[in-house]
């Protein structure tokens, strides 16, 4: 298997490139971004390349490239992404509604969370919906066995808030084998991790490079949160011809038009909905909501039910806020286009020359 087929590249990438009609044009993929660069892999010796000027002004920030993102260079300069097949956004961190890649392109997503006190079923359903939204296949990895006796526990409390997800459990620093996660390491597949500070991210990352690429970092003992190991996003080959991508520990997690990933996340929920009296019950004392009706009768958890309406309310603030800021930009690109206009015409009228 060659590099770029090692990494994912298709025949149907292979055709997109050539439609490109230019030659010159070479394919690779990010590895790493830093403010201004961009980190490559490819066939050959690529230099840290940066964005060509209609790519750099785009109002869409997921307009640009991101880790994991396929890109057409030409001498040092990205003048072309490539369709995504998946990818996983989150919302600006703060008060900021612009949408921020995490990563692009991604086959299967390991939310890595521990089986110690960490160990949160809310935050999973908020990991799972966003790795649903993007496209890719979400899969649960209970690390840190050895911190409690009730394994089993932690798993069934796992698939209770992710029914129909994998569950793995293991310990990454203790375990022999990585044979849990064999069958999410086919060659060709891009594996991502995500998690928040603390949960063995960066130890497991070594385990699948086969070698301590990644800086480890210890917990607290008081809580078992850690510190941020990783501080970066960044692609790396692994044995197998398997792509790795890591991520910095998430200490908040902002969804971002994840609406059919909520829905995967929460069937069971979207069932007992289904017979509402009303089609736009808010499932919150509304006469005749299904969802009331299934948590009375014990057919719905009360905790994982409310856990889908605090989401969705999310998700219905967050898209009107992001409308607003499309809004702003579309605003502020055709004001810069009639700002161009009259500066053109001011120069026609000096020059004597018509306007067209």
């Amino acid at each position: 298997m060659n590099l770029l087929t090692s990494l994912g590249w298709r025949a149907d990438r292979a055709a997109h490139l050539a439609a490109l009609g230019d030659p010159a044009l070479q394919a690779a993929r990010v590895v790493r971004v830093a403010p201004g660069l961009y980190d490559l892999i490819g066939e050959g010796d690529l230099p840290a390349a940066h964005l060509c000027g209609a790519l750099l002004d785009h109002p869409d920030p997921l307009a640009r490239p991101g880790v994991g993102d396929w890109v057409a260079v030409r001498d040092g300069v990205i003048q072309h992404v490539f369709p995504r097949d998946t990818t996983f956004v989150r919302k600006g961190v703060g008060r900021s509604s612009a949408p921020q890649l995490v990563c692009a392109n991604v086959d299967v997503v390991l939310a890595v969370t521990t089986c110690g006190r960490d160990f949160n079923p809310r935050r999973l359903e908020r990991y799972v919906a966003a790795i649903y939204g993007g496209g890719a296949t979400p899969v649960i990895v209970l690390n840190k066995t050895d911190l409690v006796d009730d394994i089993a526990g932690r798993v069934e409390a796992a698939r209770d808030a992710a029914p129909g997800v994998a569950v793995v459990a293991m310990s990454a620093l203790r375990d022999a084998d990585l044979t849990p996660l064999a069958p999410y390491l086919a060659p060709g597949t891009t594996l991502a991790l995500l998690g928040s500070s603390g949960v063995g991210k960066s130890t497991l990352v070594n385990r699948l490079l086969g070698e301590a690429a990644m800086a480890t970092g210890d917990v607290r003992g008081g809580d078992e949160k850690g510190r941020h190991t990783t501080t970066q996003r960044v692609l790396h080959r692994a044995p197998g011809d398997v792509v790795v991508i890591d991520t910095p520990g998430m200490r908040e997690l902002g969804l971002w038009r994840a609406d059919e990933g909520l829905a995967d996340t929460f069937p069971d929920v979207e069932a007992a909905a289904a017979s509402c009296r009303f089609r736009d019950c808010r499932h919150d004392g509304e006469p005749g909501c299904g969802v009331a009706a299934a948590i009375e009768a014990g057919e719905l958890d009360a905790d994982r039910a409310a856990s889908h309406r605090q989401l969705e309310r999310e998700l219905a603030r967050e898209a009107i806020r992001d409308d607003a800021r499309l809004a702003r930009a579309r605003e502020a690109e055709w004001k810069a286009v009639t700002r161009g206009m009259r500066t053109r015409r001011k120069l026609n009228r000096k020059l004597g020359l018509k306007d067209f």
